[in-house]
Order: C-alpha cells, then structure tokens, then sequence
C-alpha cells in the first residue's frame, strides 16, 4: 500500500529545521554516545558532538559521568581529544574537576580564597544524563522524561543480547556524506534500491521480503537470504557453533533516530552512526565487531575460517557504505532543487515511512 512521505523536502535542507533538530530531537531525547568498551579504566574518556554540544563521558572509578564540554571557569573547551585517559582538567587555566563535576583542584587557590563549597557546587560542570544498555551508552542534555528502559522499550532486551555477543573491533570506517542525515537513514531502511546501487555487493545476498517489526519509534527486519549464500555459510556455521548472539540469515535493526545494528547470522556485527553536521552533511561512524565465542576453536583451519569472514565483512561494509554515500549526495541535489515535491513510499519502504512518522512525533513533542 503506497503513503505520502509526512517529511517534506525543503526539512532536508532547511537551516532552522537543523537548528530544531538538534534541540528536540538530539538533544533532549537519548542519543546513542559509544561504548562502554571505549572507557572502561578509571579516568578513561570519550568526547562526542550531540546536538551541536560538545560532551565529555568519563570514567571515575568505575562509574561514568556525562559533562557539557565547557569549563565554568572562563568557558574554555576542556577536552581537545576525541578519546584518552587523563584526569578532567582545563587547559587553560588548570581547574580541574571531579566525578560531580564540581571544580575541587584551583590553582593559586589564595587568588580565590573567597569561595565557599557551596559557591562551588554551584560552579560545576552542566551535566548531561547518562545511562547504559550493554555495551551501548546514550546520554541526553535533560534530565525529564521516560528512562531509557522505556524509550528502548522492547529493544532493551536486544541490545543487551547485542553487548554479551560483541567481540574484538574489527574495524572503524568513519567518512562524510554530503547529505542530510535523515537521507542516510531512510537509505539504510530500504532495500529497494538494492538492486540498482549494490548489484555485486549486497545484492549478492539475496535478501527479500518485507518482514518487518515495529517497538515504539525502533524498528527491524530480518530476511532469508538465496540459497548460494546459505550453502557458503553451511560450510563455516560449524565453526561458529559456540556463537552467543544467532540469527537465521540478515537481521538490520533501527535504534531511533540515527543508529542501526546490522548482522548476517550472527558472525559479525556492523553499528552504524549517522551524524548530523549540518543540514546537508552527515558524519557516518561504521564499528564492525567480530561475534564473541564461548568456546573458540584452536585449529588452524577454523582461526583461516574465522579470519576470512572477519576480513569480508569489513570490505563488504565499506563497498556497500561508498555505494550508499554516493546516491545519497545524488538524493540531496534532488531534495534541494525541488523542496515541494509530494513523492510517495511503498511497501518496501514502511520503515521509511514508520521513521518519517516517529521524527514528526518526536519534532512536534508528542514522542
């Protein structure tokens, strides 16, 4: 059953939709941040661009604590790395900070012998909310509204299977898509196109169907995939038996608004990340995990085994991603030379559709 898209055009482009954007959807609402894994060891930290704010995760003696960028001294960025490990410390002028963000190291502390504890605590650091699912950290700039369990709703459940299952990093492909990033996400939640862009690559998987479930603003589909691809995998599932995390055949799951969580039988798992830049710019951050097994074979020709599918996945994502990252600027020149078209979705495109809805709720308060 075709539906009109309920996003129009000129939001693709439009700067005081970007501005919106970035204050009600990616910053008021949870934003995947990283992983635990990335900051694991006291003092181990991570710093992100949400919403257009700069925000610090760090690790203060096991637990994790999320803080505006900004040091309340002279308003100097306090961390100029993206990831490190080093105490919460200015720059500029030294103050430094801890796990409540307040400022407990002053140097010269007689120039400022008039400040109390209280003058302090009122000193410290804007924090952000912060909360766990697994191995995945989302963070949000206010601290109203559903818990994370609740936002995730069913897909909790899936996330934390997710993080038992996630093994060694296999590979970081991050590049720039000179697109809107709900292009790029609308990209992902389709295979129509699948034919024409990806013909020697995803196409080969010969996925199908329209098997698709629907948790709140989330969504997922898993397809079969031909026969030639599952006779291949026949062949290697033998030494995937001890895997913790199965699925049967391709499995692509939406965590709203810009994360999706691909997988093809559970040997591999790619996390993408879609960040808005600007209103035609996208940073897209593609993680590729090894799957996690609980009882790893010695021999030689099971590690050959396991080290060739690793390396396909790896190189099968970042042909797949160059192909996607060229139509999708294609789509942008489109949307902008032609900000009132109506256009229409089909049944391969409900995910698409389901997203534009749950973006509109989200935009207009009612998400």
């Amino acid at each position: 059953m075709t539906v009109a898209p309920s996003i129009k055009p000129i939001s693709y482009f439009d700067l005081d939709v970007f501005r919106q954007e970035q204050e009600l959807l990616f910053q008021r609402a949870w934003q995947f941040y990283g992983f635990r894994l990335e900051v694991d060891q006291h003092n181990d930290y991570l710093c992100r661009d949400i919403g257009g704010k700069s925000v610090i995760v760090q690790n203060f003696q096991g637990s994790l604590k999320a803080f505006l960028n900004v040091c309340s001294h002279r308003f100097c960025r306090i961390r100029e790395h993206e990831s490190g490990s080093a105490p919460l410390m200015c720059p500029y002028h030294g103050w430094s900070y801890d796990g409540e963000g307040v400022p407990v190291g002053i140097p010269s502390p007689s120039l400022f012998q008039d400040i109390s504890q209280s003058q302090r605590e009122m000193l410290s650091l804007e924090a952000w909310q912060i909360q766990c699912c697994g191995q995945f950290i989302f963070v949000r700039r206010g601290h109203d509204g559903d818990s994370l369990e609740q936002f995730l709703g069913g897909t909790y459940d899936f996330l934390e299977e997710i993080s038992g299952a996630l093994g060694e990093k296999l590979d970081l492909n991050r590049y720039t898509i000179r697109s809107n990033w709900k292009i790029a996400v609308e990209n992902s939640l389709e295979a129509y196109h699948v034919p024409l862009i990806h013909p020697d690559s995803f196409s080969r998987l010969g996925t199908s169907g329209c098997q698709f479930e629907f948790t709140g603003p989330h969504s997922s589909w898993v397809s079969n995939v031909s026969e030639q691809m599952r006779n291949k995998w026949r062949f290697a599932e033998k030494y995937y038996t001890s895997r913790t995390f199965r699925s049967d055949g391709y499995l692509h799951h939406l965590i709203f608004p810009n994360v999706t969580i691909v997988t093809l039988f559970g040997t591999t798992f790619s996390v993408q990340h879609f960040r808005p830049i600007s209103p035609i710019e996208t940073e897209c951050s593609s993680h590729v995990f090894s799957t996690k097994l609980t009882e790893p074979s010695i021999s030689r020709a099971a590690s050959a085994v396991i080290e060739g599918m690793n390396k396909a996945s790896v190189e099968f994502n970042r042909v797949v991603f160059e192909e996607d990252r060229i139509i999708c600027e294609l789509a942008q020149r489109g949307v902008e030379e032609n900000p009132i078209g109506k256009g229409v979705l089909g049944d391969e495109e409900q995910r698409v559709s389901e997203f534009q809805q749950a973006y509109t709720s989200a935009m207009t308060g009612e998400l």
